[in-house]
Parts: structure tokens; C-alpha cells; sequence
């Protein structure tokens, strides 16, 4: 064998490594209500509500979500009238509703109209960007964000700016949306929040367990191909050496 074979050989060597590399994946982010009916969520916190409203029992933001028992019969996973609900189940586990309250009843009458947020923070393990796909259903319009800031500049309708949003602002409260979209996650602690947009009678959010990937960057895609070539180069080098 050449030196010059010795130094491509090591070269494709080193590419194949490289393109067997798989980018980092972040921490999942917790479905709600994993406790189930009639307890408190650790993950979720309420973050804040219109100013017309107040956290129940002289509590302070953040608190820990409710976990609601019976929930409206025309919601996803509803148990029936007088039935704690049943919640959504799949391949991650079962995840229930939850709210700023003990119950499902919306903190104002219709039709006065008014927001709050819940948030959750996770640990992506380096910076980049990451593809989500979740199941998340809200009443009465549910908007997921990523990261940004919480903004009051509305009183009684509390949003974020400057974060990323997943999906398409929903509501139909019967069918739950599955929600895709990319954000960039900075190493260390980051943000998911879900902002209700009320509207009366009934509120809360049911978001089901978000385990995402690093988008690759295009370099993994240059060093796969590199790693092809080299792979192909070896073949050739064999067969013309027989």
C-alpha cells in the first residue's frame, strides 16, 4: 500500500466517523396531567393570567397546573357527564387537562375575554435547531410557543414575543391537533409555553409528550457523502488491485 493510499484511507476513515455521528437530541418535554384527574402538574406551571384574574387560595405565579377531574363532555377525552375525565392516551403514556383552577369553569363569565399562560422549561443538551410534532389541544384558542418572552403590554391577555410558535394558533376542543414545526434551542434551559385565549364558560390546555430532534447541520450531510465516496473509492481500489 502506497502513502498516499495510507493518508486517503485515513481520511475516508475519519469521514466515516464523522457521518456516523447522530446530532444530540434535547429532553423530552412533559405531556400534561401525567398524575392524572384531581392532582397538580410538577411540569406545568401557571406563569400568568389577565390582571382580572387571581391565582385561587392566595397563591402566587408560578404555581403548579391543576389537574381537572370532570371536564366538559364536548372535550377530547371527556369521561362522560359527572365522570372524571378519561384524557388521551398514545405511544407516550396518557396526558389529561389541566388549568389555572381547581376546576374546568372559566375564572370569568361569558363573555368577558381574557389570557393566561402555562409554561414548562427543559434541558436541550446543546444549542441548535430542533424539529417538533406533539398532540395539543386547547379551549378555547390554544397557541405553543418556544421560548421569547412573557408580555403584559394587553392586561387581560398575557402572550409571548419573540419566541417561536409551533403550528397554527386552534381551537375545536373535540379533536386534538398534532403540531409541527422547528425552533433553535439554546443549550441549557429553554421555555415551552401554551397561551389560552378565553373566551368563557369552560378553560384549559392537554398537551401530550414532545420528544424532539437536532435538525442536522449541513456539514453531517457533507461528511455522509464524503463517507460514501470514500466507501466507494475503497471498493474501486480493491477490485483494480485484484
Amino acid at each position: 500500500m502506497t502513502t498516499a493510499h495510507c493518508i486517503i484511507r485515513g481520511a475516508c476513515l475519519a469521514a466515516l466517523i464523522s457521518a456516523a455521528v447522530v446530532p444530540a437530541q434535547a429532553g423530552i418535554i412533559y405531556g400534561s396531567g401525567t398524575a392524572g384527574p384531581n392532582t397538580r402538574d410538577s411540569h406545568w406551571k401557571v406563569l400568568t393570567s389577565s390582571t382580572a384574574t387571581l391565582p385561587p387560595g392566595g397563591q402566587s405565579y408560578p404555581y403548579d397546573a391543576y389537574v381537572y377531574g370532570v371536564v366538559p363532555t364536548n372535550w377530547n377525552g371527556t369521561g362522560g357527564f359527572g365522570v372524571n375525565q378519561v384524557g388521551y392516551t398514545n405511544a407516550d403514556g396518557t396526558f389529561y387537562w389541566i388549568g389555572p383552577n381547581s376546576s374546568a369553569n372559566s375564572a370569568l363569565p361569558f363573555p368577558q375575554e381574557y389570557g393566561y399562560i402555562i409554561g414548562q422549561s427543559f434541558i436541550a443538551e446543546q444549542a441548535g435547531t430542533y424539529n417538533f410534532s406533539f398532540p395539543a389541544n386547547g379551549d378555547n384558542l390554544f397557541s405553543f410557543f418556544i421560548n421569547g418572552s412573557i408580555s403584559t403590554a394587553d392586561p387581560n391577555k398575557p402572550t409571548i414575543t419573540g419566541g417561536t410558535q409551533i403550528g397554527t394558533t386552534s381551537g375545536d376542543f373535540q379533536t386534538i391537533k398534532i403540531l409541527t414545526g422547528s425552533a433553535y434551542l439554546n443549550a441549557g434551559e429553554n421555555w415551552a409555553y401554551a397561551v389560552i385565549d378565553e373566551r368563557g364558560f369552560s378553560t384549559g390546555v392537554l398537551v401530550g409528550q414532545s420528544a424532539f430532534a437536532a435538525v442536522p447541520e449541513p456539514t453531517t450531510y457533507a461528511m455522509a457523502l464524503a463517507g460514501l465516496a470514500c466507501g466507494g473509492y475503497s471498493i474501486f481500489g480493491r477490485r483494480k488491485r485484484a
